[in-house]
């Protein structure tokens, strides 16, 4: 950012690359419009976790905890989230005949 240069402060925007807003509204819906005879169960969907950590970078760690922590208040009606993750489980994972067969 060239704002930032006078300051010296490097800020890359560049990788990853921003390609598509993979948040709630997208992982809500994806299973059941991509692959609706499968029934993929969503079992959670919430803000991926700050990989940054305290102890090696304090300011940077600390604003993206703070940046995702009104999520967790105010659920999807905040949509200033970076990073997102979803835990699925497949049809076969319980108590499925498939699953029934291989046991």
């Amino acid at each position: 950012m060239r704002l930032l240069r006078p300051f010296r402060v490097v800020w890359d925007f560049m990788y990853p690359a921003h390609l598509h807003d993979l948040g709630p509204d997208f992982w809500n819906t994806f299973f059941s419009e991509t692959m609706p005879g499968l029934r993929f169960e969503l079992l959670q969907s919430k803000p991926s976790i700050v990989e940054l950590s305290l102890k090696h970078n304090l300011i940077k760690s600390t604003v993206a905890h703070i940046l995702k922590a009104p999520w967790y208040v105010l659920k999807n009606r905040y949509r200033m989230v970076g990073g997102w993750e979803v835990f699925v489980q497949s049809p076969t994972a319980r108590g499925s005949p498939a699953r029934r067969r291989r046991a």
